[in-house]
């Protein structure tokens, strides 16, 4: 029996069957390659993966319909008559009217022209302005075009004095072709700004006048000698 006592002890000890170490808190451990067979390949929290993230971008999209009021002024003066198109960013006609319309557009890039289309509200006609619009809302919007005039009197004078409804034919300067003809000093007409030339024709006489210009805008009595 001591024999056999004896056997196992010796086994006992051989197979690590002695006092275990005791680890500290401190001690720091080290794994394997073999332990990331039993942790698993899953990357630790909070790392960044290699997939990219999908982002949603927000964009404005443009509002409407809109209310979009169109004025229109010929030279310094409010003007109703005539013709208004409003074309859309392609050249495409959307509305057409008049000055002092209501319009119903939807959000885009627009574009406005007013035009003079009769002789009897400007000479040269016919004559437009035009007017870049940008609707991005639903708050009514007014606006406003000019068609580029001149309001002009000639004052027709001899030796100083005025001569009484001499008779005017105006044409651009260098050209032969008449663009009006009216009574000087009657009233004021409304042309489109230039240079101009003049045949002043006072009894028998006839003269023709050179370096008229009218300006933009502008209220004139224009001095006009002959001799």
């Amino acid at each position: 029996m001591r024999a056999i006592a004896g056997v196992l002890a010796a086994f006992l000890v051989a197979c690590g069957g002695g006092t275990a170490e005791q680890r500290t808190d401190d001690e720091e451990v080290d794994f394997s390659p073999e332990d990331d067979a039993i942790f698993g390949d899953a990357p630790p929290t909070g790392a960044l993966s290699d997939e990219p993230v999908e982002q949603t971008e927000e964009t404005d999209v443009p509002a409407g319909p809109t209310r979009v009021t169109v004025e229109v002024k010929l030279g310094t003066e409010e003007y109703g008559s005539g013709e208004v198109e409003i074309q859309d960013s392609s050249g495409g006609t959307v509305a057409q009217g008049r000055p002092g319309e209501t319009f119903t557009l939807q959000a885009g890039e627009y574009t406005v022209t007013a035009r003079a289309t009769s002789e009897d509200d400007i000479i040269g006609a016919p004559v437009e302005g035009s007017e870049a619009l940008s609707l991005t809302g639903r708050e009514e919007h007014t606006v406003r075009v000019h068609i580029p005039a001149a309001q002009v009197r000639l004052n027709v004078q001899r030796n100083g004095r005025t001569l009484r409804n001499p008779q005017v034919t105006l044409f651009r300067e260098g050209g032969d072709e008449p663009v009006a003809r009216f009574t000087a000093g009657s009233r004021p007409i409304t042309i489109v700004p230039g240079r101009y030339e003049a045949e002043v024709r006072a009894g028998a006489n006839q003269i023709r006048v050179r370096g008229l210009t009218f300006m933009e805008g502008a209220q004139q009595t224009i001095p006009v000698n002959v001799q």
